[in-house]
């Protein structure tokens, strides 16, 4: 497949930048952003700041859809959910979130998000007369409703003198198979989220006075809320597929794992820092279940003769079949020397010019790439490496909870400030068994004198089983991405995560900067990740949505057909609902029309295009509440 047939001059639009006042706030306007989530239907959602005196933080979403307004979801004046019973003055009022430590994620086709929250204690209880308050971090859940509590650091929590939940007050929060009941002591990384409402997350506690880890869900919804936490892997659990000879070993450290349909992923490995074994493992959401090995350390490496995998990086992209990750091979290591960041958090940049300093060495694979399972065949897709034009997929980032810095009980279980590495990579899947991968990757020269990269060039790649194309890199003009940016500027930094590209869409963070005057621009970025077919081109036939067939069971599917003139006709089955359409594509291959629905009228957009050489019908529908967006692939 040639790299013409990826995306080819993509429009993007805007979900939020520095011109976009913060919901809920006296005038402040966002100026920094993390990498965006997106479900399959332009549903985007993000963690964003603004400036002080009084800064804020937060969750925020924006339908790009059908465009709205940007709207909150949590930020540091929001009220913890339940279970939260203590008053703090001087309002006496109920504990508010006082920051969010990761990247929100979304479910793959509903709205539904995870995001992890820290705030004060929000439990008090009495123990022989003395106060004990706890519950400083969590994972929350917005899903239709109200935000809610879908698990926090109280699972340890005493039955008050008149029981309510049994032995345990909140026993559902409680580590699984532990006895006597154990909380979490920290929930490191971002949690998944699927359509049902299930979280699945990383969880560290302790037992004994050892530190243990782990991989768990919970369906936050049904069973009266109370449905306990369930155990996928953990210290205890022996890595599966180990090579013949070798004695039984459990999991030394476990990644935050990524979720979609009814099945999880993650990393696990023997020993974090220097692996010997250990992989990439597919496991149902259900409980005590059974782990699929996709990928071990030690497996060969595709199209690369002789090599074995001797690194697996704990950045997964999963969208149900797809996974997505990083991967090194070799002994051989290039030496970086790493400053301490210039801008971010007071206390962190304290902690890093005081106790780290300047020229900290990291020794980088010299040999990397990114890869794609394909978990329904198991065949394992190299879609770039670093021997060519790319140089580097890994990024660091200097992170961490000083010591004594966001007060607590719980503070022990934060992990301490340290130079951490990922690779960003994100999968989707395509028409007629194809997918797309979009990555974060460098290029330059290593100085081996100062040990940095000499005039690197950051970019957004596209790449299929074939072929990779630039999609974005450092150094283009800042104004082909957004108007708003400076005149002259240019795009300074780019970002994406896991869960960055859902369907057709695709979601990035990007800052622009015009050099002389120092001006810039940053936000949050979407683009449909095909390419336009105009109705001169259109290759007439039937066009099916194979999902919609499944989304209610015994529905009929979407069909559309269409002549090569551009006239169509056909029904779209959505949620069990079938609803007729007909008209002509425009000359750019397009067609808006509004067509009845049960209560009022609903939009449909449809637009004819290419993925990955697949001709296909984008088909969008808003209205009544639908957030709808699907491929109709052509059928002969």
């Amino acid at each position: 497949m040639a790299a013409d047939q990826l995306p080819q001059n993509v429009q993007w639009r805007s979900v939020v930048n520095n011109q976009v006042f913060v919901p809920r706030t006296d005038n402040k306007l966002f100026n920094s952003y993390n990498q965006p989530s997106v479900n399959s239907a332009g549903y985007v959602v993000m963690r964003a700041r603004a400036k002080g005196p009084n800064p804020m933080s937060g969750i925020y979403t924006r339908n790009m859809l059908a465009p709205s307004d940007v709207q909150r979801i949590a930020d540091r004046d929001t009220t913890v959910p339940a279970p939260n019973n203590t008053i703090y003055p001087p309002d006496n009022l109920l504990s508010t979130f006082n920051e969010f430590p990761s990247i929100p994620r979304i479910a793959t086709n509903s709205q539904a998000i995870a995001t992890r929250g820290n705030s004060k204690p929000v439990w008090s209880y009495q123990v022989g007369g003395e106060d004990i308050r706890v519950g400083t971090a969590g994972i929350y859940l917005k899903s239709g409703g109200n935000l809610i509590t879908g698990v926090g650091l109280l699972g340890a929590v005493p039955a008050p003198d008149v029981p309510i939940l049994g032995q345990n007050y909140f026993p559902y929060m409680a580590v699984p198979g532990v006895d006597p009941p154990t909380r979490f002591d920290v929930f490191p990384g971002s949690p998944a989220v699927t359509d049902q409402n299930v979280i699945v997350f990383k969880g560290n506690y302790t037992v004994d006075g050892v530190g243990k880890t782990g991989v768990f869900f919970r369906e936050t919804i049904g069973g009266g809320g109370v449905q306990p936490v369930q155990l996928i892997a953990n210290s205890n659990t022996i890595i599966p597929n180990l090579p013949a000879g070798v004695e039984p070993m459990t999991f030394g450290s476990t990644a935050p794992p990524s979720a979609a349909g009814n099945s999880m992923v993650f990393l696990g490995l023997d020993d974090e820092d220097q692996p010997r074994y250990g992989g990439i493992y597919l496991a149902p959401l259900v409980a005590n279940p059974t782990l699929t090995s996709l990928i071990s350390i030690g497996d060969a490496v595709p199209n690369v003769a002789g090599a074995t995998f001797t690194k697996l990086g704990e950045g997964l992209s999963f969208d149900g079949r797809y996974v997505g990750f990083w991967g090194a091979w070799g002994e051989e290591t290039i030496t970086l020397w790493l400053d301490c960041p210039e801008d971010g958090n007071a206390d962190l940049l304290a902690y890093c010019e005081n106790f780290v300093g300047d020229n900290f060495p990291v020794e980088v694979p010299a040999h990397q790439g990114m890869f794609v399972i394909d978990t329904k065949t198991m065949i394992i897709h190299k879609v770039a490496d670093n021997s060519g034009y790319l140089s580097d997929f890994l990024f660091w980032g200097f992170s961490g909870a000083p010591p004594g810095v966001g007060g607590g009980d719980e503070d022990e279980g934060r992990e301490p400030p340290r130079w951490r590495s990922a690779a960003f990579i994100s999968v989707s899947g395509g028409p007629n068994n194809t997918f797309i991968a979009a990555f974060k990757a460098r290029s330059g020269e290593v100085d081996v004198v100062e040990n940095n990269y000499l005039s690197p060039v950051d970019g957004i790649y596209l790449a299929d089983q074939t072929a990779i194309a630039t999609l974005l890199d450092t150094g283009m003009d800042g104004q082909l991405l957004d108007p708003a940016a400076p005149l002259g500027s240019k795009i300074a930094t780019l970002g994406i995560e896991r869960e960055g590209f859902r369907g057709s869409w695709l979601a990035i963070t990007a800052s622009m900067v015009e050099e002389t005057s120092e001006e810039s621009m940053a936000g949050v970025y979407t683009a449909k990740m095909y390419s336009s077919i105009p109705r001169a081109d259109l290759l007439a036939g039937r066009y099916v949505i194979p999902s919609s067939a499944i989304t209610v069971a015994k529905s009929k599917p979407s069909i559309v057909n269409l002549n090569k003139k551009g006239n169509f006709s056909g029904r779209l089955v959505i949620d069990g609902d079938s609803y007729r359409v007909n008209g002509k594509l425009n000359a750019d291959g397009k067609a808006t029309q509004v067509i009845k629905g049960k209560k009022r009228g609903i939009l449909v957009s449809i637009v004819a295009v290419e993925v990955s050489g697949v001709r296909a019908l984008d088909i969008a529908v808003t209205g009544i509440g639908l957030n709808y967006n699907e491929l109709a692939v052509y059928r002969k």
